[in-house]
């Protein structure tokens, strides 16, 4: 009857298990059954084996009973992640951050830089709407897979936060010529050749 409530991904492979009861006890002699724990991997996930450590005490218990370590396995949820991202316009809804927070990071983990950020909107115009969907982390302690960005714009502070702030990519005309024209008495120019750069 060894059961492990989920918990939510904390760094470590702690595990609380509960609900254990002893069978094979003879006659009325009085057993003490201590449950303890810790969980195969630190990681979130589901289904993960737990390795059991009871221990049981009374008198003579240590010699008059060999006690069989139940099997079981439990789960890791995510950890909640809120994140601000900010960028320049790309084109596409895979941004290089030029600046990022995150808000929820445990056991001292740490992103340092973000190799990209996948938006929901590629667009400036969707600022007030717009949300990051997933990260990928280019360095630090952290791994993007143990923690749950929230899939809408959030702009409360808290690990719930998710905004995206864009900004427009500067244009700029290259190469533009004005041939020499005959004085007409007006001020018109024909520019020619002209080309944007930055698109």
């Amino acid at each position: 009857g060894t059961t492990a409530p989920s918990k939510t991904y904390d760094g470590t492979n702690t595990a609380t298990v509960t609900g254990g009861s002893l069978s094979g006890t003879k006659g009325s002699e009085s057993i003490t059954l201590t449950q303890a724990g810790t969980y195969s991997s630190v990681d979130a996930g589901s289904n993960i084996s737990i390795t059991m450590n009871d221990s049981v005490s009374g008198t003579g218990v240590s010699t008059n009973y060999s006690l069989t370590q139940p099997t079981v396995t439990g789960t890791i949820n995510k950890a909640p992640l809120g994140i601000t991202v900010s960028g320049i316009y790309s084109g596409s809804t895979t941004l290089s951050p030029s600046s990022f927070t995150t808000t929820g990071l445990v056991n001292s983990e740490t992103i340092s830089t973000l190799t990209s950020a996948t938006l929901n909107s590629k667009n400036v115009a969707d600022n007030t709407t717009n949300y990051v969907s997933a990260i990928a982390i280019n360095s630090g302690t952290a791994n993007a897979s143990n923690y749950q960005i929230t899939q809408a714009r959030n702009a409360s502070s808290g690990t719930t936060q998710n905004t995206v702030s864009l900004s427009a990519a500067p244009l700029t005309v290259t190469g533009t010529t004005a041939p020499s024209k005959t004085y007409d008495g007006t001020n018109t120019a024909t520019v020619t050749g002209g080309s944007l750069s930055g698109t």
